[in-house]
């Protein structure tokens, strides 16, 4: 299964990537919300009855949101209230998962524990909503070291995941800018892996770009994805706001088809 993520036109309006899935039966959408923007839960009523015809799964909101603050932090009661919409949305389409992020700001050494404490307290309490929605919960490897908000190393990660009881979306694009052996993470969370965001990028800094638009070899993925991994889900999560058309993610899904996914 192959999943367009909304993020690639800065989900303005997705229309456009729903009429794209809609052409493919294995092609689906994952839904980027931007929950803070005038006008967003207006667009999205309008796609629903298309979107619950279609595989969807649901990554949780990014911007303004943060998972390793408290209740004393303003930004907490925002993140739980968008993170609970995130929950309702994917059961009204029922959606195959969200994606939770354990943080999204920066990580200061002397305070890297204490944030953990907080984002794992944050998950128990989503997973429990989540399972009482029936939905599933999956951790996202996150963050770029060239931003600084890196809360894991590669062993953390896998570490961290292998403890915990969700099941795990690796992001190839964030493994590539950390230096990760993407070899030792899916070999090590073969039996966790469920989905992949896929995008590649400068080996530096998160562009986001098509999938062979980069330093990232993305063949030798598909080979180790087809060895590890071979029924976990793509999702294209590309950036491309200037693209006047969607002609050339298309092409990626074609390709991608021709390959077997």
């Amino acid at each position: 299964m192959i999943l367009l993520s909304t993020f690639v036109n800065d989900c303005v309006d997705f229309g456009e990537v729903i009429d794209m899935a809609e052409k493919y039966p294995q092609v689906g959408v994952e839904i980027f919300p931007f929950w803070e923007r005038a006008g967003y839960d207006e667009m999205l009523a309008k796609h629903k009855k298309r979107l619950a015809q279609l595989p969807i799964s649901i990554h949780e909101q990014y911007y303004g949101s943060e998972h390793s603050v408290d209740e004393s932090d303003e930004r907490y009661a925002f993140t739980m209230e968008v993170t609970k919409k995130a929950i309702s949305l994917a059961q009204e389409l029922k959606a195959k998962y969200i994606v939770y992020h354990y943080n999204n700001m920066e990580v200061l050494p002397d305070k890297r524990e204490k944030m953990l404490e907080i984002t794992r307290r944050n998950l128990h309490e989503v997973n429990n909503m989540a399972k009482e929605a029936g939905v599933e919960v999956l951790i996202e490897n996150v963050g770029v070291c060239s931003l600084g908000n890196v809360i894991f190393d590669e062993q953390q990660f896998i570490e961290e995941c292998l403890a915990m009881p969700n099941n795990v979306l690796i992001d190839i694009g964030h493994a590539w800018c950390n230096g990760w052996d993407l070899e030792h993470v899916i070999s090590s969370l073969k039996d966790k892996i469920v989905s992949y965001h896929v995008h590649n990028n400068n080996g530096k800094n998160d562009q986001h770009k098509r999938m062979h638009d980069g330093t990232l070899d993305f063949d030798r993925f598909v080979e180790l994805y087809k060895r590890y991994t071979p029924n976990a889900e793509l999702v294209l999560e590309y950036y491309l706001p200037n693209q006047e058309n969607l002609d050339e993610i298309e092409e990626d899904i074609q390709e991608l088809l021709e390959k077997g996914f």
